[in-house]
């Protein structure tokens, strides 16, 4: 038979038995109290797949549960931390006071994905092989980083090398600090540098300056930028050379062409006395 409850005052508590009995349910003052050893909860829909709850247990823990989800898909402890199973959406503005974790589930990457106006979202994560940042627009990864530190932009990360860029990059100012020796050297007295005769043969035969990459070996591996403007700056200091020194031989023929003309005009005068 039907059951109708009426609204009073209840200064005692009311004993409820039966299958997981709760010791007593308390009302005073518009407080309703829950009692039992380890929990106690108020369920809709018991046992079914949309059965809802939310309790409280012994261990501090206020909790939400779904059947059709797991036991405790929500729990807020007596610390204040909340755990949230699946998922979690806000409307509005927020903020963190102390750090915000996004935990793996074991078998895929823990990850943050923030959306755009037009849908499309970009998704920051991490997983066993590094970090990424990807673009759901055009399907690519705009960043990449190992477990080695090996970050990349827009191409994967290259042993080795702290960064690779998969594109152009436009800078105002790029500084390269070389672990090799700068080559002022080439003026030391010491320094050894073909004869222009020796270097024609040299180019003649394999088509590239000494000491320079050929063509195949950069189109395979690029260059080193700060060992390539080390070699170029070599090549600039050994042409200077055979400058000057071309330039002394220049004035030394000047020299005794200018001598010869003077001693060709001392003959003209003799022969036309």
């Amino acid at each position: 038979m039907p059951y109708t409850a009426f609204a009073q005052t209840v200064f005692s508590s009311l004993e409820v038995n039966g299958r997981n009995p709760i010791s007593s349910i308390n009302e005073f003052y518009n407080l309703v109290q829950l009692k039992n050893d380890h929990h106690a909860a108020i369920v809709y829909q018991p046992g079914t797949p949309q059965e809802l709850m939310f309790g409280f247990h012994s261990n501090g823990s206020f909790y939400w549960g779904s059947r059709a989800i797991s036991s405790y898909p929500m729990v807020l402890s007596g610390a204040g931390d909340l755990k949230i199973a699946k998922s979690f959406e806000a409307t509005g503005t927020g903020s963190v006071n102390g750090n915000l974790s996004i935990k793996s589930n074991g078998s895929t990457s823990s990850e943050l994905l923030m959306y755009k106006q037009n849908g499309g979202y970009y998704d920051v994560g991490a997983s066993n092989s590094g970090f990424f940042i990807f673009n759901s627009s055009n399907n690519q990864h705009l960043m990449k980083a190992n477990e080695n530190n090996e970050l990349a932009i827009g191409t994967n990360p290259v042993a080795g090398s702290r960064l690779a860029v998969g594109g152009s990059i436009i800078a105002e100012a790029v500084k390269v600090k070389l672990q090799s020796q700068w080559p002022d050297y080439v003026f030391d007295s010491s320094y050894k540098r073909l004869s222009l005769k020796e270097l024609d043969e040299f180019v003649r035969r394999e088509q590239h300056l000494p000491e320079m990459p050929v063509a195949e070996d950069v189109k395979e591996n690029g260059i080193d930028l700060g060992e390539m403007n080390s070699k170029l700056l070599r090549k600039v200091e050994e042409l200077t050379l055979y400058l000057i020194e071309q330039g002394k031989k220049n004035e030394e023929q000047l020299r005794l062409i200018g001598v010869l003309q003077q001693e060709v005009r001392s003959l003209k005068e003799c022969i036309n006395k």
